[in-house]
């Protein structure tokens, strides 16, 4: 229920996005011009977009987890979009798969890539353990990029990570098969 205002005022872009009716309180987003050139470029490539089965279904489930009043479902739809993204095709070690496809996929520096691995393991793991019936805390959280995690912050940085690697897939110009291909073959250069 996202509703964009003002796209083009006086000829100059601006706008903000309210989040009422998304089932979390948060403030409205005032979108300054950059990103309003970057939204109205992402709409016109997203129009002429035809994604695979696999990347509609990680764009519904990152669009779902706004719609979450729980943190746990959050945390259950964002995890449902990194499946969707980066386990196509497989059917064992997923966790292990998902952490290392995708810290190749979105991270292009070493050091980078390995505290990107631990934290797609370790969320994968969380997901796990909150479908599974365990009650999470704090103390379930490692440290992510050196800083510790509260349940908010980890699920601010997962979403920040499904949003980058959404955009990637998107807009690489390559199909989402050739991409993990490219991923695959980076892993084992």
């Amino acid at each position: 229920n996202c509703e964009f205002h003002d796209l083009l005022s006086n000829g100059q872009p601006s706008g903000t996005v309210s989040s009422q009716g998304l089932g979390r309180t948060s403030p409205e987003y005032i979108i300054n011009e950059k990103e309003t050139n970057h939204l109205s470029e992402f709409w016109s490539n997203f129009l002429n977009l035809k994604p695979k089965k696999s990347l509609n279904v990680a764009l519904n489930r990152f669009k779902f987890s706004y719609q979450r009043l729980l943190p746990e479902d959050r945390l259950i739809d964002l995890v449902i979009a990194l499946e969707s993204l980066f386990l196509t095709g497989i059917k064992d070690e997923l966790g292990y798969r998902l952490a290392l496809r995708g810290a190749f996929f979105i991270e292009e520096e070493i050091e980078k890539r390995r505290k990107m691995f631990d934290f797609l393991r370790d969320v994968y793991e969380l997901r796990g353990a909150v479908v599974h019936g365990k009650e999470l805390t704090n103390k379930d959280l490692k440290p992510f990029g050196g800083l510790p995690q509260n349940f908010h912050t980890m699920l601010e940085d997962t979403e920040e990570i499904v949003r980058k690697a959404l955009r990637k897939f998107m807009f690489s110009g390559k199909s989402h098969d050739e991409l993990l291909k490219d991923v695959d073959k980076q892993i084992l250069s």
